[in-house]
């Protein structure tokens, strides 16, 4: 008997994939407010004959109200196609016997095809481990909840079964632990190397990732140092970089300082090289030490 029977409840779902998980909330729910008995009597319980009138209602009328308070809960659970099947029932223990008869043997089927999706679920090398075993875990939990339970080694047995050759060395690893230890492997042991072993090669593909970048950005790098200009035809930079007659940045090198015609020969020739030193240097980003740098200086000055 209960004095309050506003509760709610999980939905069930039209194809009752749900019913079990829905079978249980509802036998708490009616039990939390002390209404179980109905679900298995088709007559007034000794309990409410016991405790007598209840204000102005007498026994069998609060076991009335009692009876439609379980009847509301359950119907208002169900879709209305379900609600028009279980309708006809004249107790809350009519009702509830339809609806267990409409699901109970939908279960069987149910428990067929979570069990061959548990079975037959693989993953590949390109698939993550994680949500790999997060799916396997769904439906195994699944099957747990219908009361379909299997031992850990055969769900460890699942787990080792559904993971790509790229995983054998880990696998074999763990069998052989648990043989020395005259154990059998459990699913958490599996999750757990296997996962360990994926978030390693996850982050070895990122670095040789990094380095394959790098190589890229080195090999661009040494075919800049073979671009020969068109103007001047030396290496290391093009036309429009050019500072010689004809390229496009005509008279913006290195200039020599002072002198004229008469200076011109070998002190010429010092500050060509010093111009194409420096533009290598400033095209190729190269760094020069000290005692090459008081050159170029100097060849400037002359």
């Amino acid at each position: 008997m209960s004095n309050e029977t506003k509760i709610t409840v999980t939905k069930l779902v039209a194809d009752g994939s749900n019913w079990v998980t829905y079978r249980d909330r509802m036998l708490w729910a009616i039990d939390s407010h002390g209404l179980s008995e109905h679900l298995t009597s088709l007559t007034i319980m000794q309990a409410y004959q016991d405790a007598g009138n209840v204000g102005i209602l007498m026994p069998q009328m609060w076991w009335h109200l009692d009876q439609a308070a379980v009847k509301q809960l359950v119907s208002s659970s169900v879709l209305d196609t379900i609600f028009n099947t279980i309708k006809t029932g004249t107790t809350a223990k009519d009702v509830w016997d339809v609806l267990k008869k409409l699901f109970e043997g939908c279960t069987t089927l149910i428990l067929v095809d979570l069990g061959r999706h548990l079975q037959m679920t693989r993953c590949t090398k390109e698939d993550s481990i994680r949500e790999h075993f997060e799916q396997l875990t769904d439906l195994h939990q699944q099957l747990v909840a219908m009361d379909k339970t299997a031992p850990d080694s055969k769900y460890a047995s699942i787990l080792m079964g559904s993971l790509p050759p790229l995983y054998q060395p880990t696998l074999s690893a763990i069998s052989v632990a648990a043989e020395m230890s005259s154990t059998t492997p459990t699913p958490a042991i599996v999750t757990k190397l296997t996962t360990d072993e994926y978030d390693q090669r996850t982050l070895r593909g990122g670095k040789a990732q990094d380095e394959a970048f790098a190589t890229v950005a080195d090999a661009c790098q040494r075919g800049k140092k073979q671009v020969e200009c068109f103007n001047c035809h030396k290496k290391g930079h093009v036309k429009a970089d050019c500072w010689v007659k004809g390229g496009g940045k005509e008279g913006q090198g290195l200039r020599r300082r002072g002198g004229g015609a008469r200076d011109r020969g070998t002190k010429g020739d010092a500050a060509t090289g010093a111009e194409q030193a420096g533009v290598v240097i400033c095209r190729l980003g190269l760094g020069l030490k000290a005692p090459a740098w008081a050159w170029l200086e100097r060849a400037q000055a002359s």
